[in-house]
């Protein structure tokens, strides 16, 4: 009667009943219902907590109590309440969708990809879809380590140059913290390190020198300055060790001051919305360039490659990659060994779960702006 006539005192005495008879589902609704209007979401958890322990298998009841769990910022409550809802409908693919995305959420990415997956093979097609998307941008990453707004990264490209009979190990590690709505700026620790299996080792000429081999430790801030562009802007700084000997002081400062960009295109899981050409072959392609100023070596580089080919075979999990190369490399000091062209073919097996690895065989033809032109193969990890 008072609710019919707007006056206020109702809330309190559904609020009175609410406490009045834990045990009486129309009461906790009426109540839980009420206070979510005014957006007291605290109430209404109360409220529909004793709502889904009077109806345990009321699956609205549980979407309710975790949406409310998402207003509070409680990630993991909500997470149980949907579990719940979930196991009731193990099929439906809205609740699915909404555990993956919390899953993810919480860096979590391992069980968010085992949900998105699920979804992909649901009847509706639309949904399907967005579950395939899903999965195809997180399958293979491994679970978030650092709680936000930390972060760590791991780079690593191991080669074999069949020129040189020269095995060549490169790492990055970065800990650092995101700042930004969008991340937009990067703050962190490094630790780098680059050897090769040749360099060290003496001749009639003396020390062979094939690679730059030494480790560093430092600090850096990266920029990425367009949401929609994948360019980041590094500075970097920091101590180096040569771990080969060479004739000069074994510690050297490190500053480096570069861009980055890289791209690809038509490369995702193929959820029904990829070009296809010549009866179904899928085109692909992936493109490379990068500038920067190196005080270890007093030089501006720069690079620039680009990986057109077609996908011979693709699964869930995996992918085999048949391309071109055309690349250039080019210095500011006029270095022979820093100024030349390739061209040439290559072949990538693309794993994506458990984990994400690329495996290429390339075999390049070398353009060199002083010397001789050479061919060569290489393996890379």
């Amino acid at each position: 009667m008072l609710r019919l006539k707007h006056d206020p005192g109702a809330l309190k005495v559904i609020e009175a009943a609410a406490r009045q008879f834990p045990g009486n589902l129309t009461i906790q609704l009426e109540y839980g219902y009420a206070v979510l209007k005014l957006k007291d979401y605290a109430a209404g958890r109360t409220a529909f907590r004793r709502a889904v322990k009077i109806a345990p298998r009321r699956i609205d009841l549980w979407k309710q109590l975790g949406y409310i769990d998402i207003n509070l910022d409680d990630t993991d409550a909500a997470i149980d309440a949907f579990q719940h809802a979930s196991a009731l409908e193990p099929d439906n693919q809205d609740l699915l969708l909404q555990l993956a995305y919390l899953q993810d959420q919480k860096g979590r990415e391992r069980k968010a990809a085992v949900l998105f997956h699920k979804v992909m093979s649901g009847s509706d097609k639309k949904k399907a879809k967005t579950g395939c998307t899903a999965y195809s941008n997180i399958r293979g990453l491994p679970p978030k380590l650092l709680p936000e707004p930390w972060f760590s990264e791991f780079y690593t490209t191991p080669e074999y140059i069949s020129r040189n009979n020269l095995g060549v190990g490169s790492a990055t590690l970065r800990i650092g913290q995101h700042y930004g709505s969008n991340r937009f700026i990067d703050i962190y620790g490094l630790g780098r390190i680059n050897a090769d299996t040749r360099s060290g080792s003496q001749s009639a000429y003396g020390t062979q020198m094939f690679l730059d081999n030494y480790a560093e430790l430092g600090a850096g801030i990266r920029v990425k300055p367009l949401a929609d562009l994948p360019l980041a802007i590094y500075a970097e700084a920091g101590a180096a060790y040569d771990t080969v000997k060479q004739t000069r002081p074994r510690w050297r400062k490190d500053l480096r001051v570069f861009a980055a960009y890289y791209d690809e295109w038509n490369m995702g899981l193929d959820c029904g919305d990829k070009v296809k050409i010549l009866g179904g072959l899928r085109p692909v392609a992936d493109a490379y360039a990068d500038i920067g100023y190196y005080s270890r070596y007093d030089n501006m580089l720069t690079s620039a490659r680009v990986r057109p080919g077609i996908r011979l075979f693709e699964n869930d999990t995996s992918a085999i990659d048949l391309y071109g190369i055309a690349a250039i490399n080019w210095d500011s000091n006029g270095i022979g060994s820093n100024r030349y062209g390739e061209l040439g073919l290559g072949i990538a097996l693309r794993l994506f779960e458990p984990t994400r690895l690329v495996v290429r065989i390339e075999g390049v033809r070398n353009l060199a702006t002083s010397g001789l032109d050479y061919s060569l193969w290489r393996a890379l990890l």
